[in-house]
């Protein structure tokens, strides 16, 4: 895990343990209407790489004008959840 990632992920771990108490990793809750688990540190950094990749292909496909198919856009959504941060909305670009 990067220096960057691990701040991201020790930023991750408070937030979780503010919004959802003290849990077990793995230990699914609801958030934002998503299933998601508590995540150990390999697993949110797997999941950090996807989060930031796909939000830069994002804004730069809908800064070109294309569209934003719904499947992709549920699984933005859901990485976000994942990770506890708060999707863009890339169909104002």
């Amino acid at each position: 895990m990067t220096s960057e990632n691990r701040d991201v992920y020790e930023r991750y771990l408070r937030i979780f343990s503010e919004r959802f108490g003290d849990l077990d990793f793995g230990q699914p809750v609801r958030n934002d209407g998503y299933l998601v688990k508590k995540l150990t540190g390999e697993e949110f950094s797997t999941l950090w790489t996807r989060y930031r990749q796909l939000e830069n292909y994002l804004r730069d496909t809908m800064s070109a004008g294309h569209t934003l198919s719904d499947a992709v856009e549920y699984q933005y959504r859901e990485l976000c959840a994942a990770v506890l941060e708060k999707p863009k909305d890339f169909k104002l670009l």
